[in-house]
């Protein structure tokens, strides 16, 4: 697995992020593609949702990946200090965690709705 540094420029800011990738071997055809969406209705610092997927038959490899993100304050808006969404499958289940962290005590609620593209390989 290696690990390196991607930055953005968006106007005069730069956004900075760390992009992990890995070697993992994919064997057979695409079976399928699916979106999945994960809801964070009120949440305040680090928080975990999961959602069951339904594999197809044949399904040997599966792959999830960030598709989009909406994360905001649900009081007034915060200095962001850092963000930070992480995409995984274990077994049969989805797993998304948001950690949202401002200047200030870790006290501010937010919302996020995270979106995952989830493939599914192998032999039909």
């Amino acid at each position: 697995m290696s690990q390196s540094e991607q930055a953005v420029e968006q106007g005069t800011e730069q956004a900075v992020g760390q992009i992990i990738e890995g070697s993992t071997v994919t064997r057979g055809v695409l079976l399928r593609s699916s979106n999945v969406e994960f809801t964070f209705p009120r949440s305040k610092g680090t928080d975990t949702a999961k959602t069951e997927l339904t594999f197809p038959p044949g399904t040997e490899t599966t792959h999830i990946v960030l598709q989009g993100f909406d994360v905001n304050y649900l009081s007034e808006d915060y200095e962001l200090k850092d963000l930070q969404i992480s995409l995984r499958i274990q077994e049969k289940t989805a797993i998304c965690t948001v950690t949202l962290r401002d200047r200030n005590p870790n006290t501010r609620e937010w919302r996020a709705t995270v979106t995952g593209l989830v493939t599914f390989f192998g032999n039909p």
